[in-house]
């Protein structure tokens, strides 16, 4: 298990993923499609049926906050292979800057 510095920035970074995905629940709960974040665990048994090497464009409806979308460029595809599609401009904004 991690310790120290690397520990606090990976847990920092779930607490301001999981509170802006709460954030965008509470000012647009139709647009949210799921009240509860997905666990990087379960982003990566999602992603593990992407097969990279086919080359193929790969498209995410509602990434949110970007679990599954780092899980999915975490398996190895491609940035440019891997096309997001958001209706919350909140998300849209944090996935932007996640991945300019």
């Amino acid at each position: 298990m991690a310790h120290g510095p690397g520990l606090r920035k990976a847990l920092a970074e779930k607490f301001d993923d999981e509170l802006k995905f709460f954030k965008g629940w509470i000012d647009k709960p139709k647009a949210v499609g799921s009240i509860v974040p997905t666990s990087s665990i379960t982003a990566r048994k999602m992603a593990s049926v992407v097969n990279p090497k086919s080359g193929l464009p790969v498209l995410e409806v509602g990434p949110g906050t970007g679990v599954i979308t780092r899980a999915i460029l975490a398996q190895g595809v491609k940035p440019e292979n891997l096309y997001a599609v958001e209706y919350s401009t909140d998300f849209v904004r944090h996935l932007r800057q996640l991945y300019p």
